[in-house]
């Protein structure tokens, strides 16, 4: 998993973006930084939500310090947006398409930029979804695609699975809901992050 290049700014900067930073553990805050323009074979991704998942759980714990973390350091990598603009050397998709990005860590912010390894259209029920599933990750792969078709299909209802979505503004109170072990009404909670 990459971590998002995303040059450290003040508030001040023209071409800011705020994004999350967890300090140490259990302290997440805002800080900024430089929107990222791509190279020639990427794409920039304006994001619109990215889910708090298990593994970024477990970094806000502490748990993963210091074989897979230091601190400071930025979270998350379920990512769900619009593709806001295009490298030269991508052809098949285009700024407007919905694109969803798991192996960029750090995208708990308003714009990342990433390498499409291996994007692939959906065209259902009027649905257009890009995903960066490597290939080497085969069978995640073939999972996350199993799962899209069951939602296109409409055997699961997300709106049941997302209970909570809070602004990139409160993250610190997106993640303590999700670390609370006595909350049995908390299934999936989502940044909105534009």
């Amino acid at each position: 998993m990459l971590l998002a290049n995303l040059k450290p700014v003040d508030e001040y900067h023209p071409n800011n973006q705020r994004v999350a930073i967890l300090r140490e553990p259990f302290k997440m805050d805002l800080g900024f930084a430089e929107i990222p323009e791509p190279n020639e074979d990427e794409i920039r991704i304006k994001i619109a939500f990215v889910g708090i998942c298990g593994s970024d759980l477990e970094c806000y714990r502490g748990n993963r310090h210091p074989e897979f973390l230091s601190f400071p350091n930025r979270l998350g990598h379920e990512v769900g947006g619009i593709v806001d603009k295009v490298g030269k050397n991508i052809s098949s998709i285009k700024k407007g398409d919905k694109a969803t990005c798991r192996y960029v860590r750090g995208a708990f912010a308003e714009y990342i930029v990433c390498e499409p390894f291996d994007f692939f259209k959906v065209h259902r029920k009027r649905l257009s979804i890009l995903s960066t599933e490597p290939r080497s990750d085969i069978d995640m792969r073939r999972f996350y695609q199993e799962a899209v078709q069951l939602v296109l299909d409409g055997l699961i209802n997300t709106k049941q699975m997302i209970t909570h979505i809070y602004p990139l503004s409160q993250i610190q109170e997106a993640f303590e809901l999700r670390n609370d072990k006595s909350d049995d009404k908390s299934i999936h909670v989502l940044i909105q992050c534009t």
